[in-house]
């Protein structure tokens, strides 16, 4: 305790001799237990910022009494926290903040940078230790509840000592599409459409209006497995297995949507002119009355049909294995067989899952 204190002294010369001498006499295995101990509470501590952040965020929203409704967090960088400051200094009105909403666009360009050598099974371990964090603070939680929650941000932290936190080879531009991919997968497919909500339910509440159906405020892009002008192992063959790889993800995310959105509406009355006009140019469905499931399973049958013809493109490119691998999750998504899409149209454009 005495020499932690002195340490902390910025004046005592002594002290700071002594620690370069002790990191001077550690052996390289020393070295890079020290270095990974370091990083890895370096990355904690971030998981455990992340938490707290908006922990505090939550308290000032509570204590501010609600001054200004809305789903989104009132802080100065917030959209809640511009549309409100804009509005009170009188630099924009209501109507323009909703133009402006209505018409801007953020593009996010996703790319592999050289730099990111963190292991994908890492950086979700990382994650889950502060949904973890948020869980253990719920006022609600059981005494065994607490404990096992405990338990399980025990481990997670045990098994991120024993892992290799970094890649030991250079990913191909394929691993690094599929890296990508993930992103999308398991944050900003879920992510994006539920802060899209909470910005049109503010925008209703400070703005008096929704946004425009057909509003995009935020888009995607990716630059991975199509910088060939930055990456010579970029070929145009690795572009077209990149992109192929990319539409059966989309085909099979919308899939799983529009299975869960079938499950919901069984609904057999009070539809408007324009589905039932869509459903009676859908022949042959088992679904006679509820109209909404006519429509979506054949969109779901387009879609299995896009999947289909993504795997059989990209056979060249992969081995016999990979392909039952790849046919298998697409099977494991849909019930449907082959004889179900024949003669049925795969979906190629955003705008024919609309129409």
């Amino acid at each position: 305790s005495t020499q932690i204190n002195s340490a902390e002294n910025p004046d005592n010369a002594a002290m700071l001799e002594t620690m370069i001498q002790r990191a001077k006499d550690l052996t390289a295995k020393e070295c890079l237990g020290m270095v990974r101990c370091i990083s890895s509470a370096l990355s904690l501590v971030n998981a455990a910022e992340v938490q707290h952040r908006l922990r505090s965020i939550k308290r000032h929203e509570r204590e501010s009494g609600n001054v200004f409704p809305g789903p989104l967090y009132h802080t100065e960088d917030s959209v809640k926290g511009s549309i409100h400051a804009l509005l009170q200094q009188g630099q924009a009105t209501a109507d323009e903040i909703w133009k402006q909403l209505s018409t801007q666009k953020v593009e996010l360009v996703l790319t592999a940078h050289p730099t990111e050598v963190n292991r994908k099974s890492v950086l979700r371990k990382y994650r889950k230790c502060t949904d973890l964090l948020a869980h253990l603070e719920r006022p609600d939680l059981m005494p065994y509840e607490q404990l096992s929650g405990t338990y399980d941000l025990q481990r997670i932290i045990s098994s991120l000592w024993g892992m290799d936190e970094i890649r030991r080879n250079k990913p191909t531009p394929q691993k690094e599409a599929a890296g990508g991919l993930a992103i999308v997968e398991s944050v900003l497919w879920e992510a994006v459409p539920g802060y899209l909500r909470k910005l049109n339910a503010q925008c209703r509440l400070s703005l008096g209006k929704d946004l425009p159906l057909d509003a995009v405020p935020i888009k995607f892009a990716s630059w991975i497995g199509g910088d060939r002008d930055g990456n010579p192992n970029v070929t145009p063959e690795v572009t077209k297995e990149v992109v192929l790889h990319q539409r059966l993800r989309a085909a099979r995310l919308l899939l799983a949507d529009l299975s869960e959105l079938e499950n919901h509406l069984a609904i057999s009355s009070r539809f408007s002119p324009a589905l039932e006009a869509l459903a009676d140019s859908i022949p042959d469905s088992p679904h006679k009355r509820e109209k909404y499931r006519r429509v979506i399973s054949h969109l779901r049958k387009r879609l299995v049909k896009t999947a289909r013809e993504c795997e059989d493109a990209l056979e060249e490119f992969l081995q016999p294995d990979q392909m039952v691998f790849l046919r298998t999750k697409t099977a494991s998504a849909t019930l449907l067989d082959d004889s179900d899409i024949d003669g049925v149209p795969g979906i190629y454009k955003r705008a024919e899952l609309l129409e």
